[in-house]
């Protein structure tokens, strides 16, 4: 597979045709003088060293399964044979060399054959029937949620509407709908095929459902139970029987009682001469109340559902992240090993561990719109930045991939800077590129941010470090998989917490300039930006300070007592 980018360049014309000796000629014309295919080590070998096809097979089986000793008894025995035929040492070498790629992966010609029918047939039904095809792959990734995530969002790229789950039209599996996709009953948490096809079954023989009350009667309740229902709720599938969630869970212990006692009445034969059947049994009386917030919505949805449908969180992120992010997370196992990207995506699950020299570190899970993956934070990053690593929280991350086994993972060497909120952004408030901090004050201004006029020559009241930590200063906390020293042994280091530091105006952020400029050295800092609306940005100076003594006596005398801490 590594030389198919060289293999197309030839045939079109765009990389010379060249061949290592003639003797590879006649043998790889086909293929323009690369080798491609399996066959093809067993052709060069017959041409350069003189290797029966018998023995050629066997060179192949070293090669595809890496068996060292094999392979060096091997790679004498071709020297061998290609000396006796003339080839140059060097020439010999090479051509040994261009097998190796072939351990990592490599077709044969009946399978790339195969493989490339395929892809004219696959590419042809995406391009003239994409909802049936999209259903068709996720049907084939459903328990899969990873490859579904990535289904999905390849989905919305094609403008196809992915809908929700729901007990009135859905099937066991995705479905064709328009042309939108529908999620299936069966994608729900809990919801197993015995009650899949209850549902099924009770919506065919007599109609879509019309209310919480009425689907609890209709349907199996040995099969439906209680939580299978409570799942379809929160997971959106009973929507469109034009209640709110947050009023059919409350009411959903009732209502579930009664369809039962029903449901045995009439197994027992007990039914009386005013029966009316499923009928008869009333939706309880809906409580007073909101809905949930949107956000506890989607923490549902995503709960029963595996991934967001309906939204997801970073929808509103994307015109931000999409200045500054350099790939996507599906796309890292894809890139080269020790790749520097810059990624950004939602804080999954944060576990912390302590490594054997007592400093922190942190492993997460980072997701966005194509997939997700594990993230790796030292404990430089994490002890100077890890207080911005929360669940559920948006953030943007600078590293390098980790590819190993066709697994990629993210090892993180700096966090990088957002604004609080996308609407922040909006109104000019956010930190954009991380410029020095000053410049980021100067743009600030311009954009109207800075009020020096809060009756406190612009600083708001003196906040110390409790108040800090109420903005959500202090790192996270958690247990760790796997071991941390194994981790460590890619490369970190350790260092002091940073030191920081509260402005209020542009003057004061560039006299804290000028100081970091007379006072380099190694400790880090941050600055808190408060700016006229009340938010306060955190932004990482790109210049380090002296951690000299009476450094912080000195900068409380310059921006005022209870401004500058460290945690």
């Amino acid at each position: 597979m590594a030389n198919i980018p060289s293999y197309i360049r030839r045939k079109h014309g765009q990389e010379p045709v060249t061949y290592l000796h003639p003797l590879l000629e006649p043998v790889l014309k086909d293929t323009y003088g690369v080798m491609v295919y399996q066959e093809d080590i067993m052709t060069v070998a017959q041409a350069v060293a003189g290797y029966t096809l018998a023995e050629a097979d066997v060179l192949c089986y070293a090669i595809r399964k890496k068996i060292k000793d094999r392979l060096l008894a091997q790679r004498e025995k071709f020297v061998a044979g290609a000396r006796r035929n003339g080839v140059h040492p060097k020439i010999v070498d090479q051509i040994f060399e261009q097998f190796e790629p072939f351990a990592r992966y490599g077709f044969n010609r009946a399978h790339a054959a195969c493989y490339g029918l395929i892809a004219y047939y696959t590419a042809y039904l995406k391009a003239h029937y994409p909802a049936e095809y999209m259903t068709a792959v996720l049907t084939s990734d459903a328990g899969d949620t990873e490859k579904v995530a990535q289904a999905v969002a390849e989905c919305h790229r094609m403008d196809i509407r992915i809908l929700p789950p729901d007990v009135n039209t859905s099937a066991a599996s995705f479905t064709v709908e328009g042309e939108a996709i529908r999620f299936g009953l069966a994608a729900v948490r809990n919801v197993g095929p015995g009650a899949v096809e209850s549902m099924i079954a009770a919506r065919s023989s007599a109609g879509p459902f019309t209310g919480l009350a009425d689907f609890c009667a209709r349907v199996d309740t040995r099969q439906v139970n209680q939580r299978v229902v409570a799942s379809l709720v929160k997971a959106g599938a009973l929507d469109s029987l034009g209640t709110a969630r947050a009023q059919m869970l409350q009411t959903l212990d009732e209502t579930m009682e009664n369809a039962q006692r029903a449901q045995r009445v009439r197994a027992q034969g007990q039914t009386g001469l005013f029966d009316m059947g499923a009928e008869a049994i009333s939706q309880p009386a809906a409580p007073a109340g909101d809905e949930f917030s949107r956000e506890e919505l989607l923490t549902m949805e995503k709960e029963m559902l595996g991934l967001y449908i309906s939204d997801h969180p970073l929808h509103r992120w994307q015109p931000i992240l999409a200045q500054r992010v350099t790939a996507q997370l599906g796309q890292l196992v894809d890139l080269p090993d020790r790749k520097e990207v810059v990624v950004g995506g939602l804080v999954g699950g944060v576990k912390r561990t302590i490594t054997r020299s007592g400093s922190a570190m942190a492993f997460l899970t980072l997701e966005d719109l194509t997939g997700s993956v594990e993230v790796v934070v030292f404990p430089r990053v994490y002890e100077q930045q890890g207080y911005a690593l929360k669940r559920d929280a948006v953030v943007l991350l600078r590293g390098r991939v980790d590819i190993e086994e066709q697994t990629a993972k993210l090892l993180c060497e700096e966090i990088l800077s957002l604004p609080p909120s996308p609407d922040a952004a909006a109104d000019g408030a956010a930190v954009g590129e991380m410029l020095s901090p000053a410049t980021q004050v100067r743009k600030a201004n311009r954009s109207g941010e800075w009020d020096k006029g809060n009756g406190n020559g612009g600083r708001p009241a003196a906040r110390g470090a409790d108040r800090g930590r109420a903005n959500g200063i202090p790192a996270g906390s958690g247990g760790t998989p796997g071991s941390a020293e194994h981790v460590l042994a890619r490369g970190s280091d350790t260092a002091r917490p940073p030191l920081r530091i509260r402005v209020s105006t542009r003057e004061e952020m560039e006299q804290l300039e000028r100081f970091l400029l007379d006072h380099p050295g190694d400790r880090q800092v941050c600055v808190h930006v408060v700016t006229g609306h009340g938010a306060e940005h955190i932004v990482p100076a790109r210049t380090r300070v002296l951690d000299a003594e009476g450094l912080h006596q000195e900068l409380e005398q310059l921006f005022g007592e209870g401004n500058v801490w460290e945690e």
